[in-house]
């Protein structure tokens, strides 16, 4: 009986022999076509795709710098635009008059100032300026004279 047994899987046996070979063979196949066509493929783009987040992130740390280097600029302009409307209040309402292209040009700098967040300065500055009279007083040259 036990004769009959081995000799019924002894077949089978041999079924599995031979294909377990097989699959040995296209293992190593896959194998070999895996590490010598496909595994190069990947770490090429692999390699171009961490290459890209570089320069992505370089890209990204230069504009942090340069938008930190404008808000410098920034705040360096906002102090020269105070510093001239400072010395630009002093001087004409110790004159008594401004001419109407000087009026123009300091409500505008007034203007570009206070939009830009900042306003450090009295408050009536715009009001004051524009209504000194735009030429000396005492003379008449056609202007206003308010």
């Amino acid at each position: 009986m036990l004769a009959q047994i081995i000799g019924a899987v002894q077949p089978v046996l041999e079924w599995i022999k031979l294909w377990w070979g097989y699959l040995t063979v296209l293992a190593a196949i896959c194998a070999a076509i895996y590490g010598k066509a496909i595994l190069p493929v990947l770490r090429r783009r692999r390699a171009k795709r961490e290459k890209q987040e570089k320069q992505q992130q370089d890209i990204v740390d230069m504009l942090a710098d340069i938008k930190g280097q404008i808000r410098g600029l920034s705040d360096n302009v906002a102090t020269l635009q105070h510093d001239r409307l400072q010395q630009a209040y002093i001087r004409y309402m110790k004159r008594g008059w401004c001419e109407s292209d000087t009026k123009e040009s300091l409500v505008a700098m007034f203007d570009d100032y206070t939009a830009s967040g900042r306003n450090h300065l009295y408050r009536n500055y715009k009001e004051d300026i524009m209504n000194l009279p735009e030429v000396e007083p005492g003379r008449s040259w056609g202007a206003r004279t308010n």
